[in-house]
């Protein structure tokens, strides 16, 4: 699938740079553009809400899958190629990491406060923590 497809089924969207977009999350009720997508070298989407919607959640509200957001594979004799892959992005992994910072700060400000978790609170720790992990896994390989 094309950015340009992409770009359609989403509202508010505006150029931020080259290959970079912001749009309201089609996951949540967006009032303010909240959705991040690059485009990396490769042609491949990358998706984040700093709302805290999963990816998979703003797929299923435009009717796409994760195999959308890859570009199709290079065929050549009948043998199917996957393109080279491209060293990570330290700038979008620690930018990532740290909304998801602000979030356990956020989440902690509430239990120092000595007020109860609530299960979405509760929720989106969890979130926030496999979130760290996935970047701790870029980053190592």
């Amino acid at each position: 699938m094309s950015i340009e497809s992409l770009l359609e089924k989403l509202d508010g969207v505006r150029q931020t740079g080259h290959g970079k977009f912001v749009a309201r999350c089609p996951s949540h009720n967006d009032s303010n553009p909240s959705l991040s997508i690059t485009v990396t070298g490769l042609g491949v989407v990358l998706l984040h809400c700093f709302a805290g919607c999963a990816t998979c959640d703003v797929l299923d509200a435009v009717d796409l899958d994760f195999a959308d957001l890859y570009p199709p594979r290079i065929s050549m004799d009948g043998y199917a190629y996957k393109p080279v892959r491209a060293p990570f992005d330290a700038r979008q992994v620690l930018t990532a990491l740290s909304a998801e910072a602000l979030t356990i700060i956020q989440i902690c400000r509430i239990v120092l406060d000595h007020k109860p978790l609530t299960l979405a609170d509760y929720t989106r720790l969890t979130l926030a923590a496999h979130r760290f992990q996935a970047g701790l896994e870029k980053i190592n390989g």
